[in-house]
């Protein structure tokens, strides 16, 4: 009876960490034709691992990590490191959760806490409130954060280590429940104050993960703003060698004009037609320069758009810029800048036969609105999760990939939102910020 009741709780447990996973990772589509001879294999090992070692057991614990790491890094194709990580965070919440709701069960029926690991219906009881909870938890909790370029970070490692210390110190807990005995009121103020301490610490060890973790993001966010600051001043510069180039045709425009009447006068005309010719491509570059009433914005799309144009990409504008920008245009050149590099990169694929750029920057109500189109092969497909974290179709992933998570935490601190949308053939990003957040 008591191998049926593991089998039953070891069912409800690996569904519900099926589904935690599956929340963490932003609903990552899985290969459906082995996920359920994987799930059984993890409920039959589980099982057996808990009817020799017992339910709170160590040893026995590490093996069921071990092995439901190694399945479910198989069933979602992510790294052993990554779900093991993934797991470690879950397994603590639940077992949190267990241990609330343990306390609560002991200290109202007055139990001892080592009838909760005996078969009976109190145990029932809390399988049914603690998984219970740890469902509604990933549901309305896990859904909203975004942990997942956390643990997919370089310091992986770190939060492994930091996890699963706190996991077998909950565990820890459990075993107590087989050895202390509550009979008295001080004694269950002493049992509430040790459940009290590891949950408290699971918290803890959160908010410490969460806060270095967001410290990290500011010191990479501010390297990025300091290096984008450098690409100003290339861009500037650029601007100011267009300019010059301009303001010395315009020097030599007279010069041109007495050349043209010159050999006009001298009727040679076909020297004349080839003089034009030189002359409006020396000149064409005058119409190429586009405006958008910022000098920083006006001199990043130029240059972006000028290597566009070399790239034989087609390109589309419709740029109109409110003229009292609330936003750092460092910040904003990041945004533009990276969109408008990840749509370059998407259209230099072989495997597009006309590729081709749509930017537009507007404003609707009280928002600044930034679209980005661009054509792509429909061969690569990118999912909604990958604003989280690096995306790239290139090889060195190191070097590339991380523009659209850049724009998310750009767009993150001024309280704006991010859509991205993979339509085959084409991708388009869609970003709103509120107009006056002015966010240094």
């Amino acid at each position: 009876m008591e191998v049926i009741a593991n089998f039953i709780t070891n069912i409800i447990d690996v569904n519900i960490l099926f589904y935690y996973l599956k929340t963490f990772l932003k609903g990552k589509k899985v290969d459906n034709k082995y996920v359920f001879v994987y799930l059984f294999i993890i409920i039959l090992f589980n099982t057996l691992v808990n009817s020799f070692l017992g339910l709170a057991s160590v040893i026995g614990f590490m093996l069921i990590l071990i092995l439901m790491s190694f399945a479910f890094s198989l069933i979602f194709k992510e790294t052993y490191l990554n779900i093991f990580i993934m797991l470690l965070i879950g397994m603590v919440v639940m077992f949190a959760l267990e241990l609330a709701t343990v306390n609560i069960i002991v200290y109202v029926f007055r139990l001892p806490p080592s009838l909760i690991l005996e078969l009976n219906i109190y145990r029932f009881l809390a399988i049914i409130i603690a998984k219970g909870g740890f469902f509604l938890t990933t549901h309305y909790w896990i859904k909203k954060i975004s942990f997942l370029s956390y643990v997919r970070s370089k310091k992986s490692l770190s939060i492994a280590f930091v996890f699963l210390f706190n996991a077998i110190i909950i565990y820890m807990a459990f075993i107590l429940y087989r050895y202390i005995r509550v009979s008295t009121y001080m004694d269950y103020i002493v049992f509430f104050i040790l459940t009290l301490c590891a949950i408290i610490f699971s918290w803890l060890i959160y908010g410490f993960i969460k806060k270095m973790f967001k410290q990290e993001q500011q010191e990479e966010l501010m390297k990025l703003k300091i290096k984008e600051y450098e690409n100003q001043n290339f861009y500037v510069k650029n601007m100011e060698d267009i300019m010059q180039s301009i303001r010395a045709q315009r020097h030599d425009f007279n010069n041109h004009v007495s050349t043209l009447y010159g050999l006009i006068y001298l009727n040679k005309t076909e020297e004349a037609k080839k003089y034009i010719l030189g002359l409006a491509e020396d000149v064409s570059i005058i119409n190429k320069i586009i405006d958008v009433g910022h000098p920083v914005i006006t001199a990043l799309i130029n240059t972006k758009r000028d290597k566009i144009l070399r790239e034989k990409i087609k390109m589309n504008l419709d740029v109109e810029l409110p003229q009292n920008l609330s936003f750092n245009y460092i910040d904003l050149s990041i945004i533009i800048g990276n969109l408008l590099d990840n749509a370059i990169e998407a259209c230099l694929n072989p495997d597009i036969n006309d590729p081709w750029i749509d930017l537009k920057i507007l404003t609707k109500g009280y928002y600044l609105v930034i679209e980005v189109l661009n054509s792509k092969t429909n061969i690569v497909s990118i999912e909604a999760d990958s604003l989280g974290h690096g995306f790239t179709t290139k090889k060195d992933k190191e070097s590339h990939g991380f523009g659209l998570s850049n724009i998310k935490r750009i767009v993150e601190q001024y309280e704006g939102l991010v859509k991205i949308e993979d339509n085959g053939d084409i991708f388009v990003v869609h970003i709103a910020l509120p107009l006056g957040k002015d966010i240094l």
